[in-house]
């Protein structure tokens, strides 16, 4: 919540006090199709948050944290390559620990933090849908 104070003095006994607020706290997240595999290199996934993602755009102190729930395949943290506010969406790009392997049915909890307002959370599946086999590993 944002809080703006206004205050008016008349002579030098009397005051008033207006608080105005403004309340935007994160809404739920989700994920957006499957992941996909670029250049056999690394992986990208996308979830809607349209709180998160306007206040992305607009320089608002947003905070992510990612974290693998069973299995430890992927660099950590992960790099938001794209915000898109048409859209609502954020999108993240993964890097395998070994080089071409993207396992199947890994799990992610993204924990969305928005400052003053709260998180947000949810779980991700990051099997990838289009991907070179010929080139692949799976673990």
């Amino acid at each position: 919540m944002f809080s703006l104070v206004v205050s008016l003095i008349i002579e030098t006994f009397f005051s008033f006090l207006y608080l105005v607020s403004f309340v935007a706290f994160p809404d739920s997240m989700s994920q957006v199709g499957k992941c996909l595999v670029f250049e056999n290199q690394y992986i990208d996934c996308t979830i809607r948050a349209p709180i998160m993602t306007m206040a992305i755009e607009n320089k608002y102190p947003c905070h992510f944290d990612l974290n693998e729930l069973h299995a430890n395949a992927y660099k950590q943290p992960p790099d938001i390559i794209r915000t898109d506010l048409k859209n609502q969406t954020i999108t993240f790009r993964w890097f395998p620990l070994n080089e071409a392997v993207f396992p199947k049915d890994t799990q992610v909890l993204i924990i969305g933090e928005m400052r003053f307002f709260g998180s947000t959370r949810v779980i991700i599946n990051l099997t990838p849908s289009k991907i070179d086999f010929s080139d692949s590993k799976y673990g």
